[in-house]
């Protein structure tokens, strides 16, 4: 018996590239017209250096994705000769910014017309690896709870992540469902942690051979989820 299911968000609900590309974008104009100073070091292989130095000296950060963001951000203003508390302000400012526009998602056709059906018969809750909310979202209605990475240092595909998802639920594995689209981090990891999985595989790529990367269930669409569950429900009933 289900009693509840996990979704994963980016790329399950919605298209989650046009969504950085329009986050990131919105971010190089406020550099523009707010810290114009910063331009000739707002470069990738730049920023990605940032990166890299931030993370040698604090590994903690590496699922901490919105305070590694905006930590980056502050680097890149205090290399460009901004002061150090102006700096703060200023990547606090763009940062918000950014993640503002990073929940500017247009979820898939079928999302909330699935999550409508699914939520009046199982607990639903949200698991990501990254900074979106979903009760920042129309959808988050639907979801009795979240769980973000960067919440608490854990990330998929480590299987730990799914326990946390379990106990914030209340509920058991094997009366668990995770729906998502990544072999890895959705498939292989919740089994590993003992739940039942259900690989959203939009593109018909070919199915892996190997059994700890074997869904359970296997869609093409969003809205074969409802039916298709039932099925293997059912079958798992004979």
């Amino acid at each position: 018996m289900i009693e509840a299911i996990s979704f994963d968000l980016d790329d399950t609900l919605w298209d989650n590239a046009p969504v950085i590309k329009a986050a990131e974008s919105a971010l190089a104009d406020w550099v523009a017209q707010r810290v114009p100073e910063l331009l000739p070091h707002y470069r990738l292989e730049t920023l990605l250096q940032f990166r890299h130095d931030i993370l040698a000296h604090r590994p903690q950060l590496r699922h901490r994705i919105s305070e590694l963001r905006e930590l980056i951000l502050y680097r890149a203003l205090r290399h460009s000769g901004y002061p150090e508390e102006e700096s703060r302000v200023l990547a606090a400012e763009g940062f918000a910014l950014f993640l503002e526009a990073r929940h500017r998602v247009t979820p898939f056709e079928e999302s909330e017309p699935l999550l409508e059906q699914l939520a009046g018969r199982y607990r639903l809750i949200a698991l990501t690896n990254g900074n979106a909310d979903i009760h920042r979202l129309p959808l988050g209605r639907y979801f009795d709870h979240s769980v973000r990475a960067e919440q608490i240092d854990l990330a998929k595909p480590d299987p730990e992540f799914y326990r946390v998802a379990l106990q914030r639920l209340g509920t058991l594995p094997e009366r668990t469902l995770h729906i998502g689209d990544d072999l890895d981090n959705d498939v292989r990891a919740a089994r590993q942690a003992g739940l039942f999985t259900l690989w959203f595989n939009p593109d018909a790529e070919p199915a892996p051979a190997t059994p700890e990367t074997e869904a359970h269930i296997e869609v093409n669409r969003l809205q074969q989820i409802p039916a298709a569950v039932e099925d293997w429900l059912a079958q798992r009933e004979r």
